[in-house]
């Protein structure tokens, strides 16, 4: 179990890459939506490589809504992530326009050790599953 964010940052909240609005993963069950590969071409993580349902906040306040809002399902780069090349972020700011993003950077680093190990015996397929808990 890691800390990690789900949700965008507020700077992306306010200037959606798509016209649509900031994509929010939706809670569900992503069967083999993810593959070891490069996140924006710059270094190892978790891509995905199948279809997801994301949910559009295009109202670009601060405030992040997840009611109500229009769901499309695509490849929209919604992938897992690090956020800091060192130590652990606290604040996710740009780290995610909706991606998963991990806090800690020695977390993110077990992951992916996992997931190299999960690849030479099973293949490069990792399915998410995203449940919405309250704590």
């Amino acid at each position: 179990m890691f800390t990690a964010t789900t949700y965008p940052g507020l700077y992306w909240l306010q200037h959606p890459l798509s016209k649509q609005g900031t994509a929010i993963l939706k809670p569900n069950q992503y069967k083999e939506a993810y593959a070891i590969g490069l996140h924006q071409r710059k270094y190892p993580a978790l891509v995905q490589v199948k279809p997801v349902i994301v949910l559009r906040d295009n109202n670009k306040d601060v405030v992040l809504n997840t009611v109500a809002l229009v769901e499309q399902k695509g490849l929209f780069g919604i992938n897992i992530h690090h956020a800091k090349m060192v130590g652990t972020t606290t604040v996710v700011n740009k780290y995610s326009a909706g991606c998963q993003v991990l806090s800690s950077i020695a977390d993110f680093n077990l992951l992916m050790e996992l997931a190299k190990k999960h690849k030479a015996l099973y293949g490069n397929a990792f399915t998410y599953t995203l449940i919405d808990e309250v704590q």
